[in-house]
């Protein structure tokens, strides 16, 4: 054998080698079902003080409940909204001891999963309000206190002025239009009282564009025309 040959050899069995111990000490294969899993955790969120955050975690029955916990203690949980046949979805603060958040079927088809309703907790579970109710099957678990608003009223964003109130849009067709109005309305999350935020909403208005404390700057509008 030549040396060019037994050189070749030699790098040959060298690259085998190595190739063996690679394959060897390669991680299990991941299951291409964890691909397509539901996260353990989601949307961790700090509270306005940066005391307490808030997740969506997975419950017992497999699903999506709120919780919130110390960040001294991040690990440990308290559970203080779930349902036995819809998942929450999103949530926010509304101050650091109240939050607001929708809810789901995530078991059924994106078809059946119209109409998120709108929900308010304290941050340790009590005074449970049913805002805004769901226009999908799934309705309530228990009886509200109240009757919840219909379904036109939607969330537009939290105001986090230490107050119980978020703003929500309300859904109007006018008389002889086909186009909506958004109305921006102010809501108590624990007595469910509304006020319009401003005196008057412009024809086919479609967005409300407010600044920091909550006060209207501008709306995009438009008309049927």
């Amino acid at each position: 054998m030549s040396v060019r040959n037994f050189k070749a050899w030699g790098l040959a069995a060298i690259l085998l080698v190595c190739t063996a111990n690679a394959v060897a000490s390669s991680p299990a294969s991941i299951p291409a079902s964890d691909f397509f899993r539901w996260p353990s955790v989601n949307g961790v969120t700090l509270s306005p003080s940066g005391k307490q955050l808030a997740l969506i975690i997975n419950s017992a029955s497999g699903r999506k409940g709120l919780a919130v916990a110390d960040v001294d203690n991040p690990t440990r949980f308290r559970g203080i909204a779930q349902f036995e046949d819809a998942d929450v979805r999103s949530f926010r603060w509304v101050n650091d001891q109240r939050l607001v958040f929708d809810a789901v079927d995530l078991q059924s088809g994106l078809g059946e999963q119209q109409g998120s309703g709108l929900y308010a907790v304290n941050a340790d579970g009590s005074d449970f309000v049913w805002l805004v109710e769901r226009n999908g099957k799934y309705r309530s678990v228990g009886v509200p206190a109240k009757r919840p608003l219909p379904a036109r009223y939607w969330l537009h964003s939290t105001l986090l002025d230490g107050s119980d109130d978020v703003l929500v849009n309300r859904f109007d067709y006018p008389e002889n239009s086909r186009v909506a109005n958004l109305t921006l309305m102010r809501l108590n999350t624990k007595t469910m009282s509304t006020r319009a935020v401003v005196n008057f909403t412009p024809r086919g208005a479609q967005g409300w564009v407010v600044d920091p404390s909550g006060q209207p700057q501008a709306v995009m509008s438009g008309d049927d025309k």
